[in-house]
Parts: C-alpha cells; sequence; structure tokens
C-alpha cells in the first residue's frame, strides 16, 4: 500500500515539476526576446514570482506528504498548484 501511494505521489511530482520547467522556459524565452514588449517583460517578471510562490508550495506540500507516506498516515489530498494562472497573463 505505502509503495503504491509514494510512486502515485512521485508520478504526480515529477509531472507537476515538468509543467515548472516547461513554463519557466516559456518565461525565459520572452525575457530573452528582444522584439518583447515592455508590458510582456513586466508580465513574465510577475509570473516567474508567481512559479517561484507555485515551486515552494510544491516543495512544501511534497515534504508533508513524504513524511506522512514514511509515518504510515498519508492522506491523499491534491496539489494547490495553479500553473495556468501565469501562461494567462503571457498572452
Amino acid at each position: 500500500m505505502i509503495t503504491a501511494i509514494f510512486a502515485d505521489s512521485s508520478e504526480r511530482l515529477v509531472r507537476q515539476l515538468f509543467d515548472v520547467e516547461v513554463e519557466l522556459h516559456e518565461l525565459r524565452d520572452v525575457l530573452h526576446r528582444r522584439e518583447s514588449s515592455p508590458a510582456q517583460v513586466r508580465a513574465a517578471g510577475i509570473a516567474v514570482s508567481e512559479v517561484i510562490e507555485e515551486l515552494d508550495l510544491l516543495i512544501r506540500d511534497t515534504s508533508r506528504a513524504m513524511v506522512a507516506v514514511a509515518g504510515d498516515r498519508f492522506v491523499m489530498t491534491e496539489l494547490r498548484i495553479d500553473h495556468g494562472r501565469s501562461r494567462r497573463r503571457l498572452r
């Protein structure tokens, strides 16, 4: 049982970290593109701050989940991350 919970949690963590990586690459492209308008650069800067906050939540939630799994007290909850929020600001 614990192994299945750990595998599921690990899989979700990897997917969410991949989403963060993709989002950061997109933001980097906006920040490094000479054609980006000042408004796009500001929006990308705000989005970077939001991604950092989301990553902080992901790390804390994952830490709590791993402690719970190790202690055999895991409660199945979804992480509170909405990666779409930052991407919408860039459009």
